[in-house]
């Protein structure tokens, strides 16, 4: 979130103008941009890959079967790519990390997006937070994790996951919608 705290500040101080007259409208939203979604994305990330690389450090390392685990419930109806868990479980551990960190990607996208049109910052933060129950809610009332990003990364859901290719172009639409939003409220606080 300290991307977004620089643009905020920006926007603020009015600096913005001056930025944009220096480098340029698409160099200047597009630098912000990616570093906040680059942010977003370590930000989850990284705290996950430290938990998991001291779990791995600290616990026996068994390579998990599919009858001895059954009770864990990974099954390709609540978990993406639930064969890999079963035959190469640190590239399955890899993968929800990156399907994790995209999903934290979005949300500093979606803070940055709402930036642009809101002036409180304790707002800007927790819209990705506010809009992540809605569609948590959206999707408890259809049994299905397609409304909601942040179930599907979990590598068990409670909620019957999308296929994957659909959960993909969703986080990378999403993505790009807020994008779209923010590089309109750029131009609209340049341009006014």
């Amino acid at each position: 979130m300290t991307a977004n705290q620089l643009f905020y500040q920006d926007l603020k101080s009015g600096f913005v103008k001056h930025a944009v007259k220096e480098q340029g409208v698409a160099k200047y939203s597009f630098s912000h941009l990616g570093i906040s979604f680059l942010a977003g994305f370590l930000t989850v990330s990284l705290p996950l890959l430290l938990d998991f690389v001291l779990f791995y450090c600290t616990l026996p390392n068994m390579k998990p079967d599919p009858v001895l685990n059954m009770s864990v419930g990974v099954t390709s109806d609540l978990t993406y790519l639930a064969g890999l868990y079963y035959s190469n479980p640190l590239l399955h551990v890899a993968f929800y990390l990156f399907l994790a960190g995209l999903a934290g990607g979005l949300a500093a996208t979606i803070s940055l997006a709402v930036t642009c049109f809101i002036s409180n910052y304790f707002t800007d933060i927790a819209m990705a937070f506010l809009l992540s129950l809605i569609f948590n809610a959206f999707s408890a009332a259809t049994t299905s994790a397609f409304f909601s990003p942040n179930l599907f990364v979990i590598p068990v859901c409670p909620l019957y996951i999308p296929s994957l290719a659909v959960a993909l172009s969703e986080l990378l639409l999403e993505a790009l919608l807020f994008s779209l939003i923010y590089l309109y409220g750029v131009r609209r606080h340049v341009f006014s």
